[in-house]
């Protein structure tokens, strides 16, 4: 191997290195977003529930359904803030996340619309 390959390689895996940087760095943004909008919703939710008199309300109060709503809600917030906090930590030690902890954020995030239509039902 000459020179000139092994700086090819040792530059291509910084490139890979600071890539996946910014793509935890990106993600812990969309986390807290996702936080913070939870948060959002969750308190318009709540002050609808008990300020807003509607058939909406009306039928919400009169079922265990704005129980689970807000539970699934403030569980989702909390496992948000969880992962800002580990994708911080994966930041400050600049390491990799594993693959399958990706998988499982992934399933965990894109499955939680469908069980709360299941849950509210």
């Amino acid at each position: 191997m000459n020179s000139d390959e092994g700086r090819d390689t040792k530059s291509g895996m910084q490139f890979q290195d600071e890539l996946f940087a910014k793509t935890l760095q990106s993600e812990r943004l969309r986390a807290k977003l996702l936080a913070g909008a939870g948060c959002v919703l969750s308190a318009a939710f709540l002050a609808a529930y008990y300020l807003v008199d509607s058939e909406f309300t009306q039928l919400l109060r009169s079922t265990t359904s704005h129980t689970w709503i807000m539970g699934l809600s403030m569980g989702l917030v909390l496992y948000e803030l969880a992962i800002v906090t580990i994708l911080g930590r994966f930041i400050q030690h600049r390491k990799h996340s594993p693959t399958p902890v990706r998988y499982l954020n992934s399933f965990i995030e894109t499955s939680m619309p469908s069980v709360a239509i299941i849950v509210t039902r």
